[in-house]
């Protein structure tokens, strides 16, 4: 028999230790729903939303918690540009009553949910779309990103057999022409080191790439402090693993991955405009997935949307689903069918087809 109760309040100590609890047992599917994640990100995304974490207990212990955020008229899990999975924790037993407990809980308030990226072959949709019937839902199902990734099964020579000659060449290429610049030096995170002046490098180098123009850069959309504190909190938990290159003391491209639960997942990149003729992506990611083979983890993750670049290192792509539920009723009905029937028609009419 499970037993659930609500907090609204990230910071309380009994639902610090519950979730901490979970995720050491393993029942976290990624970093992006570990306490430490979602903390950081409610306090930048969520400031006009109220945290609605559900826990479920049996046992004596924590088997099952749901982190989800309610505005005025609906709930959402923590899923945006910078944060590109939603999932619950699930553990190992029967968590079918948990899905509807939830699900029903938001029902009753008549709340919308709107529960974007969720990975489409994992136990939490397949949950939530078990239960949402039950509870009265109407869901509308979409595509959302498809996320290239590495599945470590072997070894490095292993995994270069599946790349193509040509491809392999122009790797070494661009490794050997970035490692011939003078001065040039690749950095890791080796013993304590200064998180915020690694996090200005990292801003630095964003402020001097394409992603300035374009207002995408970390101090484009005014996220300074909210890397700060993330790397913070990454490097305390030991899942800060920044992968950057110097020439001369200065930073001119980084990689910002976390590395949680045997996996590493790439967060971010970028890099100066002045080094673009060197391709400083390509060397940076040869470092990445060498440091993941050598390191014996089982996957390397590129996150975000499909592109030719990822998919040349990936062996796999992680199908994601945007699912938004709507309560039964009139009101619910009317909005299911514009969303399910009618603007996919539009859309069609719109291209001509």
């Amino acid at each position: 028999m499970l037993e659930f109760r609500e907090f609204d309040d990230l910071g309380d100590p009994d639902l610090v230790s519950e979730w901490d609890a979970l995720e050491d047992s393993g029942a976290c599917p990624s970093p992006f729903a570990t306490r430490v994640w979602i903390d950081v990100w409610a306090r930048e995304f969520a400031r006009d939303a109220t945290a609605v974490v559900t826990v479920a207990r049996s046992g004596g212990r924590a088997v099952a918690l749901a982190p989800l955020f309610e505005r005025e008229d609906r709930a959402e899990l923590a899923v945006n540009f910078l944060s590109p999975r939603g999932e619950f924790l699930l553990g190992d037993v029967d968590t079918a009553p948990f899905a509807r407990h939830v699900l029903g809980r938001f029902r009753e308030k008549g709340k919308e949910l709107v529960l974007r990226s969720v990975p489409t072959r994992s136990r939490t949709r397949n949950e939530i779309e078990d239960a949402a019937a039950g509870v009265g839902y109407l869901v509308n199902e979409t595509e959302s990103r498809k996320s290239p990734y590495i599945r470590i099964t072997g070894s490095w020579e292993d995994y270069k057999e599946t790349r193509t000659t040509k491809r392999l060449a122009r790797w070494r290429k661009r490794v050997r022409k970035i490692e011939k610049i003078e001065g040039m030096e690749v950095r890791r995170l080796e013993g304590p080191v200064d998180v915020d002046a690694l996090v200005e490098g990292f801003i630095e180098v964003e402020r001097r790439s394409w992603k300035e123009t374009r207002g995408t850069s970390i101090s484009g959309r005014g996220l300074e402090e909210f890397y700060r504190v993330l790397c913070r909190a990454l490097d305390e938990r030991g899942w800060f693993y920044p992968i950057w290159l110097e020439r001369g003391g200065e930073m001119f491209a980084f990689l910002l991955a976390v590395l949680h639960g045997g996996a590493l997942y790439a967060l971010k990149t970028s890099y100066d405009e002045r080094y673009r003729e060197f391709s400083p992506g390509t060397p940076l990611f040869y470092y990445a997935v060498t440091d993941a083979f050598e390191k014996g983890l089982k996957m390397v993750d590129f996150l975000g949307e499909s592109s030719r670049w990822k998919s040349e290192w990936a062996t796999d792509h992680r199908e994601h689903s945007n699912l938004h539920l709507y309560p039964s009723g009139v009101t619910g009905a009317v909005k299911y069918l514009k969303e399910k029937r009618v603007k996919p028609i539009a859309k069609k009419i719109l291209r001509g087809e």
